[in-house]
């Protein structure tokens, strides 16, 4: 089971979807470490102590992330900043 789960639909088209994600990579890198490896309409998360996937569907987007132990006391803020870049692409 994941440390972070999130989940959000969107009114996108897929493709559109995906760009806004990949939007805020940068922003992700930048801050968490965190590279997407993308293949197809699943990336997988890469970074310093962290590792999950995250996918684009055609209504939805889900993100799993782990985090390891000197990260999981992180974990509330984290997660509140992945949750604000994400509402923030997808608005």
């Amino acid at each position: 089971m994941a440390d972070i789960f999130i989940e959000r639909q969107h009114d996108f088209s897929q493709q559109d979807a995906m760009q806004r994600i990949i939007a805020i990579e940068e922003k992700l890198q930048n801050k968490f470490g965190i590279k997407l490896n993308w293949s197809d309409n699943r990336a997988a998360i890469k970074g310093s102590g962290v590792s999950g996937d995250i996918t684009v569907r055609k209504d939805s987007i889900t993100l799993q992330l782990n985090l390891n132990f000197m990260l999981k006391p992180l974990k509330g803020k984290i997660e509140e900043a992945i949750n604000r870049s994400v509402d923030k692409a997808l608005s």
